[in-house]
């Protein structure tokens, strides 16, 4: 059984409010993005833009975008949202629980687009159905994934009892040490929000000598997801991680929604529907259409591993 559940510039302008936003800004619209790394680590530009294209939005001739990176560091996303302000975007795409809270507090009338583990529940909407205000967006519910990751991964490699748990403090963990207890794991938990932590807690959890890693939901490890799944490969430690396409990339097992075919397209749609007038506060939240369980099983003769029939059964993809 198969488990399915984001330069230019041009114009200028005002507006009174972020229903009139798109009307008062320039002729021409611009999309302002921050992405948790740069422009040319992100996985976000390709499919969004495309995305935008199927929609009718062609980025030389009828909306402009504008990408911005903190490079990992979440103390950036202040200073690079004021520069989108400044530039008086029409809407505001963001990434994580730090961006999002960084474009609130920044602007109460430009449209913010963001995605994170869950926009009600972190406190940036008040539904699903109405998020109210100027945010709406994508909930990924990372922290029910998390534990759901958790679970296949002591499916996986069940005789590894100590494992670690590489967790973003600014993202939702979900009842990640309650799954634990029920799976009578040892859990190892470290904390990352930049690039040097993440090396950092790569390093205590080789020092902790766990016997396997769950990489958490968090776009700052997204950034680095390569470094991650060489590092852990090098050590010959199974995990698994947040993405279904960093199966494909090399890492032991990925489960979650898909970014690039997914999530970055349904990003798209609510920017389509913001730049043609509708107020973020009465776009209801999506969520991810489906997730995905992909399986490299070459990484998994690299390590040592053999998987269960039922589990490799219910993968959405085998990388053979």
């Amino acid at each position: 059984m198969k488990r399915r559940s984001f330069l230019w510039l041009l114009g200028c302008g005002a507006a009174a409010g972020a229903s009139s936003w798109v009307r008062a800004q320039q002729a021409v619209p611009l999309v302002g993005v921050v992405v948790a790394g740069t422009r040319d680590t992100s996985t976000f530009p390709e499919p969004f833009l495309s995305g935008m294209k199927q929609l009718g939005w062609d980025e030389d001739h009828n909306y402009r975008v504008l990408i911005l990176g903190t490079e990992g560091h979440n103390d950036r996303y202040q200073a690079l949202i004021g520069e989108l302000v400044a530039k008086r975007v029409n809407v505001i795409v963001v990434f994580g629980n730090p961006g999002i809270d960084a474009a609130r507090r920044a602007t109460a009338a430009i449209p913010i687009v963001g995605t994170t583990d869950d926009l009600v529940n972190s406190g940036f909407a008040a539904s699903m159905t109405r998020p109210g205000d100027n945010i709406t967006g994508v909930s990924i519910f990372g922290g029910e994934l998390n534990v759901q990751r958790l679970e296949l991964l002591h499916e996986a490699v069940p005789a590894a009892k100590r494992i670690g748990v590489l967790a973003d403090p600014t993202g939702i963990a979900g009842r990640i040490e309650d799954a634990g207890r029920a799976l009578h794991l040892e859990l190892v938990l470290v904390n990352a929000s930049n690039p040097e932590q993440v090396r950092q807690a790569l390093e205590m959890l080789d020092a902790a000598r766990v016997e396997a890693v769950n990489v958490l939901t968090s776009p700052v490890f997204a950034n680095v997801r390569g470094m991650i799944v060489d590092w852990l490969n090098r050590k010959h430690v199974p995990a698994i991680y947040e993405w279904p396409d960093i199966g494909k990339e090399g890492g032991l097992l990925g489960y979650g929604a898909s970014f690039r075919y997914t999530v970055w397209p349904q990003v798209a749609r609510l920017v389509d529907r913001v730049l043609r007038g509708a107020r973020p506060e009465d776009l209801p939240i999506e969520q991810p259409e489906k997730v995905d369980l992909v399986i490299n099983l070459k990484t998994a003769e690299a390590l040592g591993l053999s998987f269960p029939p039922a589990l490799l059964a219910r993968a959405d993809e085998v990388i053979e």
